[in-house]
């Protein structure tokens, strides 16, 4: 653009020359328009060579798609390093951000220790069988008492429980299974049925002095220092074989809450 404007000063040069050599009025107009076009687009020029973040459209257009690269990149959650892993008879079972120890078996129910401190926060399962079609999985919890000593607590796994109804698990389009996520209003409405006497009889023969000290003055089950609490979390898993008939199996795991 530059170069358009310094072609036009040659015109607008000889134009002007003999416009003024031969007084003609006429070839003195042709050559001042040029004049002015030339410092028109040598303006204009200058102008657009300022402006340092001027993107063209089609450059616009291709920074769009780099920014969402970018965007989906920054977006993506990080992968998770942590999967527990788990054959259960016809069924396969991966839980991401998630690590536990199975313990032992009875019957159809496979009983799992989660690590200390491990929760079920909406991990992503994964269900798969070579056998099975029609694959479902439900959860439910168990509630329980935990008695807390300023830090340390006793939690009672071997007494008294109340259970939740089992929920079917939704399953994404990635073919994953959206784990359970709890909330304390949702689980407290399952207390435990007994009078305040009785887990202080347990408490007493299971935890010792500090324990059965830190409730001796409450007056309902629940009351601080115990604690309504998620103690189990149970999924079963279920199927169908080539000839329609149901297959199922319940993985039961144990929450620890701290030490």
């Amino acid at each position: 653009m530059y170069f358009g404007a310094c072609i036009l000063l040659i015109p607008a040069a000889i134009f002007m020359f003999f416009g003024l050599y031969n007084k003609a009025g006429l070839t003195l107009a042709i050559g001042g328009a040029c004049l002015i076009g030339s410092i028109m687009l040598f303006l204009v020029t200058n102008k657009f060579y300022e402006q340092p973040n001027l993107v063209f459209p089609w450059e616009a257009e291709e920074q769009i798609f780099a920014d969402s690269g970018k965007r989906q990149q920054m977006e993506k959650p990080q992968q998770d390093t942590t999967r527990f892993r788990l054959n259960a008879g016809e069924f396969n079972v991966v839980i991401h951000d998630f690590t536990a120890v199975q313990t032992h078996q009875e019957a159809d129910t496979l009983f799992i220790d989660a690590d200390p401190g491990i929760e079920f926060d909406r991990q992503r399962m994964e269900l798969k069988s070579s056998e099975l079609n029609n694959l479902e999985i439900e959860t439910c919890f168990e509630t329980g008492i935990i008695i807390s000593a300023d830090g340390p607590h006793c939690d009672l796994y071997e007494w008294k429980h109340n259970y939740s109804p089992y929920k079917r698990l939704l399953k994404n389009q990635g073919g994953c299974y959206l784990g359970p996520h709890y909330v304390k209003e949702e689980y407290k409405k399952y207390t435990i049925q007994a009078t305040v006497e009785e887990p202080k009889a347990y408490v007493d023969k299971h935890c010792g002095v500090q324990y059965i000290q830190a409730i001796n003055d409450i007056r309902e089950v629940g009351q601080a220092p115990s604690y309504i609490t998620i103690m189990r979390v149970f999924f079963r898993l279920s199927g169908t074989n080539n000839t329609g008939v149901k297959r199922s199996k319940i993985l039961c795991f144990r929450i620890f809450s701290g030490c």
